[in-house]
């Protein structure tokens, strides 16, 4: 059985960077969202690609 902390439910921008900040604070964190694709309305959008990069550098799993 895999125990979380917390559970974040939106996949979206601010769910992604909310995820990062209590993992690197030392939670475990489990993010859900129906799309499967990472970003919400932001994806596709101008800059989507710099903000995922910005999000791949705080990956605290890296």
């Amino acid at each position: 059985m895999y125990m979380v902390d917390t559970v974040i439910i939106d996949a979206g921008y601010n769910g992604l960077v909310t995820g990062i900040v209590l993992t690197k604070a030392g939670l475990n964190v489990l993010v859900l969202d129906h799309a499967t694709w990472l970003g919400g309305q932001v994806a596709g959008a101008p800059g989507y690609n710099a903000a995922m990069r910005i999000l791949n550098e705080w990956n605290p799993l890296r």
